[in-house]
């Protein structure tokens, strides 16, 4: 049974929204991070480079040399140094020219020294802060580290946020947007965190389960999640506790495996579609629906079908009914009887002309096989015919063919002379 669109759409929405969530975490930590642990000794301990330590030349102590201080005025990120009294000590190039920004009025001498934040002096690490520039509309952000020297001196770093802060905003409108989506969806959603931790659901699994929404609030684990769901005869009933674990152990691997897909018929009378897909970082996601009504329709509509075929089984009449593309649709047991083929039985379908061509040989010759094979080409349209047909075997039928609605054709195979009228179209 293929999936409906409701279901596609939970599925697509929670990977985008697993798939933004990794990359901006990840991106947010390389920017932190990574040009940090590659800072010369100067900047981390506030001393000059230490005797022996190749990685740049010797300079005069607490300030770099030429060489590093182009190398240093090259860096996409902002770095300074602040004494004991807050003052701004050293800063690289990249922090003289936002400086200058941020102070457009003060003399050029001393702006490129200026602080840009109202606290400069602050020990704090990880801070995002915002500039309001001038020449933007948009404030500037930035993401500041700052770390305290043995001399008592404060190094500070500044990466440019604009694009984290732009990703977070974007994945917040997202969040909102699939929160009121969610909030509507039909389908009961679950995602369970790589620690099988429940991480995200919707109202329709608390409606769907009638499980108390605190409780899935609270984070419960995958395995009390379907115990609970065993407590209140939302799961199909094991045999056995053992049986029970086990069943738990085979649905686990098969959402991460991304081929877990059942119909759970409950002790309550409904039927739930559950279906288990992985996600990003060892997460899975598990949508519940109910499709009671669904099965229900299923199985009404397949008895009207049994009954049906039961009547005509019952009849004395060989029937079969060819659909619009010639192909044998329906047919009873009488059929069957006479031709010796049972059609249900076949790997199959039985074309209308391989039939009248099986017809023609079981019976002595006749003009009416030449008229049908040309029904069942469409080489002419179909029209009532009515013929008496003789089996090599002896017996005699009488042959009626009778057009349907939407192209489908009826055959009646009937004793000589029990054939009253045709049937209407």
């Amino acid at each position: 049974m293929l999936p409906d669109p409701w279901t596609i759409f939970a599925l697509v929405a929670v990977s985008l929204f697993s798939a933004l969530t990794a990359i901006l975490v990840f991106g947010q930590v390389l920017r932190s991070r990574a040009l940090i642990d590659r800072a010369p000794n100067f900047l981390r301990d506030g001393k000059s480079t230490a005797k022996g330590d190749q990685s740049f030349p010797q300079a005069r102590p607490g300030q770099p040399d030429g060489k590093c201080q182009q190398i240093l005025d090259k860096s996409p990120m902002l770095i300074w140094r602040q004494d004991r009294d807050k003052v701004i000590v050293w800063a690289n190039r990249t922090y003289q020219d936002l400086a200058a920004r941020v102070h457009p009025g003060v003399d050029g001498a001393t702006r490129g020294h200026a602080a840009i934040f109202a606290e400069a002096g602050g020990q704090q690490s990880g801070r995002r802060r915002a500039l309001k520039l001038t020449d933007q509309a948009n404030p500037l952000w930035l993401e500041q580290t700052s770390h305290a020297q043995q001399d008592g001196e404060t190094l500070h770093f500044a990466v440019f946020a604009d694009p984290v802060v732009k990703a977070e905003e974007a994945l917040r409108n997202f969040i909102q947007t699939l929160t009121k989506t969610f909030a509507h969806l039909p389908i009961g959603l679950a995602i369970f965190d790589r620690d099988r931790q429940l991480a995200l659901f919707n109202p329709a699994l608390a409606d769907l389960t009638t499980l108390d929404p605190a409780w899935l609030t609270a984070r419960p684990t995958l395995r009390d999640f379907l115990d609970c769901l065993r407590e209140y005869r939302h799961i199909p009933e094991p045999k056995d506790y053992r049986s029970w674990r086990d069943r738990i152990a085979a649905l686990e691997k098969a959402a991460q495996d991304g081929t877990y897909e059942e119909n759970w018929p409950l002790p309550t009378g409904q039927t739930y579609r559950v279906t288990g897909r992985p996600h990003p970082e060892g997460a899975v996601a598990f949508l519940f629906e109910d499709i009671t009504t669904t099965i229900s329709l299923q199985r009404h509509f397949r008895a009207e079908l049994e009954l049906g075929q039961s009547v005509l089984d019952n009849m004395a009449d060989g029937i079969a009914v060819f659909a619009a593309n010639a192909d044998l649709v329906l047919s009873n047991n009488q059929f069957a009887r006479i031709w010796s083929i049972d059609p249900r039985e076949m790997l199959a379908r039985l074309s209308m002309k391989e039939a009248v061509t099986q017809w023609g040989k079981a019976c002595e010759p006749n003009t009416v096989w030449r008229e049908l094979l040309d029904f069942a080409t469409r080489a002419r349209p179909v029209i009532e015919t009515e013929a008496r047909i003789r089996l090599k075997t002896g017996e005699s039928y009488q042959i009626q063919v009778q057009p349907l609605p939407q192209g489908a054709v009826l055959c009646r195979f009937a004793p000589p002379g029990a054939l009253v009228g045709l049937v209407p179209a």
